[in-house]
């Protein structure tokens, strides 16, 4: 019996010391992490494109991809809790989706508004725009009114002029 003894003393020195260099590999392993995440400066702001109105109404798929602003822009429709048109150039509209912060913040976008947004334009197609309904963000009344663009804002960020 006392060999057991002696034997489970040393099994728990090992397994304390087994659990103490996995959380210290497991530290270093974070701090590595950490290391590898760029930091954000004000610098990064200026990889913002300006949307320019009159490009989005003549090519809609030409920002596809770009982070921008639109300022300044007036709100055509409101669509639902999550999707708006901006009024481009008094003839042709274009789709502005919330973001999920944005929408959970109870942002409220009404026609007439001006405002100007920040976000990452995207590829629009029948497909997302049938998500939109499916998940709320359009009113399905208002289905039909969604404008007939190839691409859409993302808006990260949302300000009233």
């Amino acid at each position: 019996m006392s060999g057991s003894r002696g034997a489970s003393l040393w099994l728990t020195v090992v397994s304390v010391l087994l659990v103490a260099g996995f959380l210290y590999w497991l530290n270093l392993q974070a701090q590595a992490m950490e290391n590898e995440v760029p930091v954000v400066t004000e610098d990064g702001q200026s990889e913002l494109v300006e949307f320019i109105p009159a490009q989005l109404a003549a090519e809609p798929g030409s920002v596809v991809g770009q982070t921008g602003v639109l300022r300044d822009i007036s709100v055509a429709a409101r669509l639902g809790r999550g999707v708006f048109a901006v009024d481009l150039d008094g003839t042709s509209s274009y789709p502005i989706l919330l973001s999920p912060d944005e929408i959970q913040r109870g942002t409220q976008i009404l026609q007439g508004d001006r405002v100007t947004a920040y976000g990452r334009a995207y590829t629009l197609n029948d497909s997302i725009r049938a998500a939109w309904v499916e998940q709320s963000a359009v009113d399905a009344e208002n289905a039909a009114a969604i404008p007939a663009t190839t691409s859409f804002v993302l808006a990260d960020s949302i300000t009233s002029n």
